[in-house]
């Protein structure tokens, strides 16, 4: 299946420099998936709707990867405990 090729994408976030800036790594995250063999389109609205309203453009996901995986970049100016997930 083509989405068993998605495992890389965990441990890229223990290895993406933390001085880079969102923008940096989102392109760089793409790029990977393209030679991965896989579609990755960056920056793309998503409609919602929220109490019958309809919003066209209520969220705009980072990079969505072969229409499956929403992928959200986030950063912090210092890694914490809380940040651990390892446990």
């Amino acid at each position: 299946m083509k989405l068993e090729r998605l495992s890389w994408i965990v441990p890229c976030k223990s290895t993406a420099h933390l001085d880079q800036d969102c923008w940096r790594r989102e392109v760089t995250l793409a790029r990977r998936s393209g030679k991965q063999g896989l579609r990755a389109d960056r920056q793309v609205a998503i409609a919602i709707e929220f109490d019958g309203v309809k919003f066209d453009e209520g969220l705009r996901a980072d990079l969505i990867v072969e229409e499956k995986v929403i992928i959200e970049l986030k950063s912090v100016e210092k890694v914490s405990a809380a940040h651990n997930t390892a446990d």
